[in-house]
C-alpha cells in the first residue's frame, strides 16, 4: 500500500472501530485461550486483555511503514457448530490458533513475516446491543458492519473449514 492508502487504511478503520460497534481480538490472547481449553466469548463477556484498543491499533499501523511491523489484520468465517454458539467446543479457536502460531514472526512463500495480528470474528467483535430504528435498518447495520472486515482490502479473511461436521474432504478444500 502506498502512503496515502496507508493513512486512509488507518483512518477508515480508526473511525469504524471508535464508534465502539465492532472490537478486533488480539492474537496473544486468542491463542492463550485455546491453550487453556477456552471457548470463544460473546463480546459482553470479552475481557479487557483482549481487546485491541483502537488508538494502539491505529498507531501500529501507521507507525510501521515497513509490512513486517504492521499486525496482520484478519477476518474470521465459519460454519456454526451450534445455534447458541459458533464454537461450542473450542474446535475453530484451536484450528485459527495453529494457524496465527505458524504465521507469528515467520514468514511463508508469499506471506509476509507478522509480529502481532487483529482478528475479526464476528461473534466476539461486534456489539450486541440494540440500534435504534427499524429491525431492518438494524439488520441492514450489521451487515454492514460485517462486510467491512470481509472486504477490505488490507484484511485477510481466512474460511475456517476443519472440523465442519456434514462436509466430506473434497467439500472442505474446494468450497474455499
Amino acid at each position: 500500500l502506498g502512503v496515502s492508502a496507508e493513512r486512509d487504511l488507518s483512518g477508515c478503520m480508526s473511525d469504524v472501530l471508535a464508534t465502539g460497534d465492532v472490537v478486533l481480538l488480539k492474537a496473544g490472547w486468542l491463542i492463550e485461550l485455546s491453550k487453556r481449553g477456552g471457548i470463544l466469548p460473546r463480546r459482553v463477556d470479552l475481557p479487557e486483555a483482549a481487546v485491541w484498543p483502537p488508538n494502539r491499533l491505529t498507531e501500529k499501523l501507521e507507525g510501521n511503514r515497513s509490512k513486517a511491523g504492521r499486525p496482520l489484520l484478519a477476518a474470521v468465517s465459519c460454519f456454526w457448530l451450534a445455534m447458541h454458539h459458533p464454537d461450542p467446543q473450542g474446535q475453530h479457536l484451536r484450528a485459527l490458533c495453529r494457524y496465527l502460531e505458524k504465521r507469528l514472526g515467520k514468514s511463508a512463500a508469499g506471506q509476509r513475516s507478522v509480529d502481532d495480528a487483529a482478528v475479526f470474528w464476528d461473534y466476539a467483535c461486534l456489539s450486541e446491543q440494540a440500534h435504534e430504528g427499524s429491525q431492518r435498518d438494524s439488520l441492514e447495520l450489521d451487515f454492514a458492519r460485517r462486510n467491512f472486515w470481509y472486504s477490505h482490502r488490507a484484511v485477510e479473511t481466512w474460511m475456517l473449514m476443519e472440523d465442519s461436521p456434514g462436509l466430506s474432504s473434497c467439500d472442505k478444500s474446494c468450497s474455499s
